[in-house]
């Protein structure tokens, strides 16, 4: 059994409120991210175009494991509940 299966419903909240604060922070810079990319490729051909689009796709992966981490953390709550 691991460490997080371990946790209690109070500190699994508390981790889904740290993991939701980490989103919100991530959601408005992955979309500002591909805005930029996408205003730069219309205009131009630098690499910076490349730059925000890698940084783009890492953000996206970070938010993509991220809330896994949210559903699991809900799952083990809705476990608790039982």
């Amino acid at each position: 059994m691991s460490s997080f299966e371990q946790l209690d419903r109070p500190r699994l909240q508390q981790r889904l409120r740290a993991l939701l604060i980490v989103v919100s922070l991530l959601a408005p810079t992955f979309c500002v991210f591909g805005m930029l990319a996408l205003l730069l490729a219309t205009n131009s051909t630098s690499p910076l175009i490349w730059l925000l689009l890698g940084l783009w796709l890492v953000l996206g992966a970070l938010l993509g494991v991220v809330v896994a981490r949210i559903l699991k953390t809900l799952r083990r709550i809705n476990e608790h509940r039982e």
